[in-house]
């Protein structure tokens, strides 16, 4: 079976490797520090290294999904790992801001694209949050109107997420970072 290719759009659970970024370092410093080798690096440099790169890659991605979050209505909806086992949720946001809260409590957090679909996998103490986002056609714009106010919220999610006429993939890597729409993993040849 093919597999989507997964587009990762900011990730912070592996995070740079600690070698590479001592080697950075060391290029970019050692004159300055008069030190002789990558031994003589500070591991104190080397992680400031590791989160000056993060918050420079969280950076531009999150201003990249600020602009495309705030260009619609979407539904975020997926499971929330607890102590007590999963639990589904799930709300509709019209800004990245908005979406802030499915992992504001999180300590990693990952965005990717598969094939259109936009997910994100967050974790924290009690567990991993699994969420996917799909963006609001015009007739689920109208619906959520019409409707969101009389119907349990989960109900109105399962209307809207279960017709390709009330909401759509948003193909944030293709709309946003040229990448193709579809896109499989190269399958592997058996020996």
């Amino acid at each position: 079976m093919k597999e989507a290719k997964k587009r990762v759009i900011y990730s912070n659970y592996d995070g740079m490797d600690f070698d590479e970024a001592k080697r950075l370092v060391f290029e970019s410093l050692a004159e300055v520090y008069g030190w002789k080798s990558e031994e003589d690096v500070p591991d104190d440099e080397v992680y400031d290294c590791i989160k000056d790169e993060d918050a420079c890659w969280w950076d531009d991605e999150s201003r990249r999904m600020n602009d495309f979050f705030s260009s619609g209505r979407f539904l975020l909806k997926g499971t929330i790992g607890r102590w007590d086992g999963p639990a589904e949720g799930g709300f509709i946001f019209s800004t990245f801001k908005e979406m802030h809260k499915a992992w504001d409590w999180c300590d990693y957090i990952e965005f990717y694209d598969a094939n259109g679909h936009f997910r994100i996998r967050c974790s924290h103490h009690d567990g991993t949050n699994y969420y996917e986002v799909r963006e609001l056609t015009p007739a689920g714009i109208e619906y959520e109107s019409n409707h969101g106010s009389s119907m349990p919220t989960r109900q109105l999610h399962e209307k809207l997420w279960n017709s390709s006429k009330y909401t759509k993939l948003p193909h944030y890597a293709n709309k946003v970072l040229g990448c193709k729409r579809i896109e499989y993993e190269p399958e592997q040849k058996s020996a």
